[in-house]
């Protein structure tokens, strides 16, 4: 888990619990969206006019491992495993808040994102300069 770089508290609000009284698997979707969200503005700075081009989610795997309650504090984990010329993988993991253990991780993710153009509404080569901040703020590749 050292490698995952960008990390965020996340906020569990109380519509996000169900009947059964932890948090509904379909609002893990929001939370690893909010860590991609943090995890591209840290890597791009605003250097994306995200009207016309960015990434879009192309497929996600959630496993879900230990059940998150409403007075807990969690933290996503968001990482780039993988680069390729159109398309990148996402890891992620949502862990009690500034635990290191593996007994601490609620959920995991994986994500493959898509370059995306979205005037020619067309998926896209990731641009060299995406590449090089990536790799920047990594520093895996």
């Amino acid at each position: 888990m050292n490698s995952f770089k960008n990390i965020n508290d996340l906020q569990i609000r109380f519509n996000d619990v169900d009947i059964a009284g932890h948090v509904n698997n379909a609002v893990y979707q929001y939370y690893y969206d909010f860590g991609k969200l943090r995890f591209f503005d840290d890597v791009f700075k605003n250097k994306i006019d995200w009207q016309k081009e960015g990434f879009v989610l192309l497929k996600i795997e959630i496993e879900y491992l230990a059940p998150i309650y409403l007075h807990d504090e969690i933290e996503v984990l968001t990482k780039i495993s993988e680069i390729k010329n159109k398309s990148l993988v996402i890891d992620q993991i949502i862990r009690e808040k500034g635990n290191n253990s593996e007994t601490a991780i609620k959920s995991k993710a994986s994500s493959v994102m898509v370059a995306y153009d979205y005037i020619a509404k067309s998926s896209m080569q990731i641009k060299t300069n995406w590449k090089k901040m990536i790799e920047d703020y990594t520093q895996f590749i």
